[in-house]
C-alpha cells in the first residue's frame, strides 16, 4: 500500500499571520507502508477492542462527523466569518472522488483523504459504561517499516480510562510514520491520552488528533514530540457537552534540521466548559518550529474559560521559532487568557555553571530536562517516563 498524503494541513482558523507564514502547512510524504508492529495487549474488563464487526460499525458511524486538528478548517464559528479560510485549497493533492463532499464542508480532510486511499483500516478501543481502568493501557509502536495506524477511542457515559502510546524506531529508519487518533467521550465520561514520539531522526510523522466531548466529559491530553526529522501534528477539541473541560500539557524537542509543526484548536461550544493548554520545548542547531494554538469562544459558550500558554527556549542562533497564539470570540460572558514567552539560553547562567565544573553539553541538557521534565512528570507510567528520559540522555550523552 502506498500513503501518499500532501496538501495543506494545520489550517490557522483566522487567515492573520500571512506576513509569517503561518497561517496553514503544507505536508508531501510518501511511502510504502506495512501493517504496523503493535505490541499485543491485554485489555482488561470493561474495554474491547474491535478491529471489524458491527461493534467498530457503531463507533465508525459514531465519531464520522469529528474533524481532526491536522484537517480542520474550524470555519464553523460566528466569530470573523469574513476572514476565514472558508474556500477550498486548490493545491490539495490528497484526495479522492468520493470524498470530495469533505472538501464541499469546508474541511480539505487531507489526512483523511490519505488513509483511506491507502487502505488503513480502522480499529476501535471501546470502554463501557461507567468503566473505570487505574492502571494505563500501555501500547508500544516500534516502527521497522513505513506504516499508518487510523485509531478511535471510544468512552461510554460515565467511563475512566488512561491509554499511553510510546512511538519509536532505530535512529537510522529513514521513513514514514503516520497516525489519527479521534478520542469520543459520552457524558461525564473521562479519557487521558500521553503520547511519547522518540521516532530516528529521519523519520518523517504526523499524528492528526481530535477530541469530541459531551456533558460533563474531560479529556486530557499528555504529547512529547521527541523525535523525528518532519514531524505534523494538530489536535481539534470539540467541547460540545455543558461543563466539558480539555486539558493538554505539550512538551518538545526539535534538533538538528528537523520541522515540528503543531495546531491545537479548542473550540468552546457548550456552556461553562474550561480548557487549559500548556506547551513548553526546545529548539536546538537548525531546527524550525511553528505553533498555532487557537481557543475559540463559539455561540452558546457562555461561562466558559480558556487558558494557554507557550514557552520556547532557544539553543542556537540559527533555529527558527514561529509561535501564534489566538483567541476568537463571538459570545459573552466568556475569559480568554494566552501568552507565549521565546528566550535564548542565559549566557551568564552558562558561565556560571562552566566556572563550577559544569561542561556546556551538561549544562545544556540540565536546562532542557527543566522544560521538558514538567510535561514528563506528568505522564501516568514508568515505560513512557523512561522512553522519554532515555532519549534525552541520549540526544546529548555523545556530548556530554
Amino acid at each position: 500500500m502506498t500513503l501518499d498524503i500532501s496538501g495543506k494541513v494545520n489550517y490557522l482558523p483566522a487567515a492573520t499571520f500571512s506576513i509569517m507564514d503561518s497561517n496553514a502547512a503544507i505536508i508531501n510524504e510518501r511511502a510504502e507502508i506495512v501493517k504496523s508492529d503493535k505490541r499485543e495487549v491485554n485489555f482488561p474488563a470493561g474495554l474491547h477492542f474491535y478491529t471489524a464487526g458491527l461493534e467498530l460499525a457503531a463507533v465508525k458511524k459514531k465519531v464520522s462527523k469529528m474533524i481532526t486538528g491536522m484537517d480542520s478548517m474550524n470555519i464553523d464559528s460566528k466569530a470573523g466569518d469574513k476572514d476565514r479560510l472558508d474556500n477550498t485549497p486548490e493545491d490539495t493533492k490528497a484526495t479522492l472522488e468520493n470524498y470530495k463532499k469533505y472538501a464541499e464542508a469546508g474541511s480539505s480532510r487531507v489526512v483523511e483523504c490519505a488513509l483511506k486511499a491507502a487502505g488503513v483500516k480502522e480499529a476501535a478501543l471501546v470502554a463501557d459504561e461507567y468503566t473505570s481502568v487505574e492502571k494505563p493501557i500501555q501500547i508500544i509502536f516500534n516502527q521497522k517499516a513505513s506504516t499508518a495506524e487510523d485509531q478511535i477511542i471510544y468512552a461510554k457515559e460515565g467511563a475512566d480510562i488512561k491509554v499511553v502510546e510510546v512511538f519509536s524506531s532505530d535512529d537510522d529508519f529513514d521513513g514514514l510514520f503516520g497516525v489519527r487518533t479521534r478520542v469520543y467521550l459520552e457524558k461525564d465520561a473521562k479519557v487521558s491520552l500521553s503520547v511519547v514520539q522518540v521516532l530516528g531522526g529521519k523519520t518523517a510523522h504526523f499524528h492528526d488528533i481530535g477530541f469530541f466531548e459531551n456533558d460533563g466529559a474531560k479529556g486530557e491530553l499528555t504529547q512529547l514530540e521527541l523525535g523525528g526529522s518532519k514531524v505534523y501534528t494538530g489536535v481539534r477539541t470539540d467541547l460540545a457537552g455543558n461543563r466539558s473541560e480539555y486539558e493538554n500539557d505539550e512538551g518538545y524537542l526539535v534538533r538538528n534540521d528537523g520541522l515540528l509543526d503543531m495546531n491545537f484548536v479548542t473550540n468552546h461550544k457548550g456552556s461553562k466548559t474550561r480548557c487549559r493548554m500548556d506547551t513548553k520545548g526546545v529548539l536546538m542547531d537548525k531546527a524550525s518550529k511553528v505553533y498555532r494554538g487557537t481557543i475559540d469562544f463559539k455561540e452558546g459558550s457562555s461561562g466558559s474559560v480558556g487558558n494557554e500558554t507557550e514557552a520556547t527556549l532557544l539553543m542556537s542562533p540559527d533555529c527558527v521559532n514561529r509561535t501564534v497564539p489566538l483567541i476568537l470570540c463571538h459570545e459573552e460572558d466568556v475569559e480568554g487568557n494566552h501568552g507565549a514567552t521565546i528566550g535564548k539560553i542565559d549566557e551568564k547562567l552558562l558561565f556560571y555553571m562552566e566556572s563550577r565544573g559544569i561542561s556546556e553539553a551538561v549544562a545544556r541538557e540540565l536546562m532542557t530536562r527543566a522544560r521538558i521534565n514538567t510535561v514528563i512528570n506528568k505522564l501516568p507510567d514508568d515505560v513512557s517516563k523512561k522512553a522519554a528520559k532515555d532519549y534525552i540522555k541520549e540526544v546529548f550523552g555523545d556530548e556530554a
